[in-house]
């Protein structure tokens, strides 16, 4: 957050912006360091991703490249349209070296106002945290400090702990009826922002912008350099700091949660709907369905059952619309695993339980390992089976030579898609093995370590927000897989604090508010994650454990919209 050649940059991105502007594109700082900038470019309304700008103050040159979410097409576009840009060279001064940190300006005076605070984000190892110093007549009254677990915070780095600490400040100043507030910043994108100076093109920034708005707080922008010895501003940063070391994870960006703070007469009684599948109307289903509804009654929320079919999805006159369009309620449950429909209700603004990527990440057992991958989470070695297509044959042998060399006999083969246990084998040797190869030549799966210790027995935890509510371990004698609906029984469990944690960990890095949580046993009864169920099947677990979990989600959804 020490932008030493910030005004280099600064100049760069004018330079940028006018060329861009100039073909339709519209841009927006998303980040910046000491030698690097961050441009997000939109078309159209659309996200192309973002340009990334390396400065060379030695040399006085910069140079392009693409972050990983702008395609090489785009990227190639924007070098044409950027092809007159000459590197931008600051004049050379015989008393400094270029990009010399300049002396402190003077803070502006805002001993007039009661009430300061000093607030700032920090990225460490793929977290965003946010931090802030609250003072009032000089006095410390409340240090604040948190995780922003979105992924658009994580595409942004520390800008989101920045928004998020402001507004926090905001939201305090708000309960404690405090109408005016200082508040010490030093990235000055979150006052231009605020103020209109800069244009608001995201969905996170504008959101910032419309909750500053909206509150009625009369605010005094101050910008303060960055670790430049005042003593709130480090305390704040430290806050920060310890705000990304938080245990929590990167989901879908959550507009409505972090950032509009200050919504106006919120409901007395929420509206909801609960979706589900119009394919699976069979006892099982229907009783689940049956079980939100009593719940949803009970906490006086109005819940309205929708399946998938019925809601209609359509693209009208080139608008996301539904078929007949509804009137739009303050949440979604959202119980199946039509992503497709999961993401156009969310690009039409409502707010979803779980969410589209959550939903899919849990679907597909090869995205679930991925994306718990390199984050200390305990799984079983993988091995996930290519891509191949029907008319291009291959010789089979090298692959297979290649599971059998990482994994020992039996190997666990599973396919991507899959529920209840049905699409799980178990190959004994290499004719077993070729021969489910050639069964699932052509579908997503995956080949797996066999965990020996967890034969015919594994646990199931619910997680809803922040703990574990319910947990039952499934034993089968007569086969490897312990599901209760390959014949398995299930007797409530009290799971370790290592369960525990890791159930929640897992939960969250997939970006659920809700899932169960399959874990193996190992060698040493430790857990080992299995998969991870988003929209997990709850009649069961409620039989054995006698937790009502309908009831559990549905208070936490409650709590996090009121």
């Amino acid at each position: 957050m020490a932008f030493i050649c910030e005004q280099e940059l600064l100049n760069i991105y004018q330079h940028v912006d006018s060329l861009l502007k100039g073909h339709g594109l519209v841009s927006e700082i998303a980040l910046i360091r000491d030698y690097l900038l961050k441009i997000l470019v939109s078309e159209n309304g659309k996200s192309l991703g973002k340009l990334i700008v390396d400065y060379s103050p030695k040399k006085e040159t910069h140079s392009f490249r693409r972050d990983s979410d702008l395609s090489e097409d785009d990227f190639n576009r924007l070098l044409s349209i950027l092809g007159a840009v000459a590197p931008v060279k600051e004049p050379k001064k015989a008393d400094k070296q270029p990009c010399e940190k300049k002396p402190a300006a003077a803070v502006k005076d805002v001993s007039h106002i009661p009430c300061h605070a000093y607030v700032d984000g920090s990225f460490i190892d793929g977290r965003v945290g946010y931090g802030a110093v609250i003072l009032e007549e000089g006095e410390i009254v409340a240090e604040i400090s948190g995780l922003v677990d979105t992924p658009d915070a994580f595409n942004s780095r520390q800008v989101a702990g920045e928004i998020r600490a402001v507004l926090e400040v905001l939201k305090w100043c708000e309960r404690k009826g405090i109408d005016k507030v200082a508040i010490f910043y030093d990235f000055q994108n979150i006052e231009k922002w605020a103020t209109g100076e800069y244009r608001t093109n995201t969905p996170m920034t504008q959101a910032y912008k419309k909750a500053v708005d909206q509150c009625k707080i009369s605010i005094t922008w101050v910008k303060v350099e960055s670790h430049t010895g005042v003593p709130m501003n480090e305390r704040a940063d430290e806050l920060a700091k310890n705000g990304a070391r938080q245990l929590g994870t990167v989901g879908t960006w959550d507009a409505p949660e972090q950032m509009s703070l200050f919504p106006v007469d919120p409901p007395k009684t929420l509206r909801g709907w609960i979706v589900y599948n119009g394919s699976l109307v069979t006892p099982k289903y229907t009783e689940q369905n049956e079980l939100f509804m009593a719940a949803a009654q009970r906490l006086d929320i109005q819940l309205e059952p929708h399946t998938n079919d019925a809601l209609g999805a359509a693209v009208l006159n080139g608008k996301l619309s539904l078929i007949p369009s509804l009137e739009a309620p303050d949440f979604v449950l959202f119980y199946d695993k039509d992503v497709r429909l999961a993401r156009q209700l969310e690009l039409m603004g409502l707010r979803l339980f779980n969410s589209a990527e959550t939903i899919a990440l849990c679907d597909d057992k090869i995205m679930t390992h991925i994306a718990l991958a390199n984050h200390g989470i305990p799984m079983p070695k993988t091995i996930f089976s290519p891509l191949l297509f029907p008319v291009c044959p291959v010789d089979e042998g090298p692959f297979i030579d290649k599971v059998e060399k990482t994994l020992s006999y039996p190997v666990v083969v599973k396919e991507a898609f899959g529920s209840f246990g049905a699409q799980v084998y178990l190959a004994q040797n290499r004719d077993e093995l070729f021969a489910l190869r050639k069964k699932l030549i052509h579908k997503p799966h995956l080949y797996q370590k066999f965990v020996s210790s967890s034969h015919g027995r594994d646990v199931r935890l619910q997680v809803v927000g922040d703990e574990v509510v319910a947990a039952m371990m499934r034993t089968s004698e007569s086969d490897f897989r312990a599901n209760v609906s390959a014949g398995g029984k299930m007797v409530p469990f009290i799971p370790s604090k290592a369960f525990s944690d890791l159930a929640v960990k897992a939960a969250k890095r997939v970006g659920a508010h809700f899932a169960g949580v399959d874990l193996l046993f190992g060698p040493s009864d430790e857990p080992i994650l299995c998969e991870i169920n988003s929209n997990a099947h709850i009649k069961n677990i409620m039989d054995c454990t006698g937790v009502d979990v309908a009831d559990r989600i549905l208070r936490y959804i409650k709590n996090k919209l009121v």
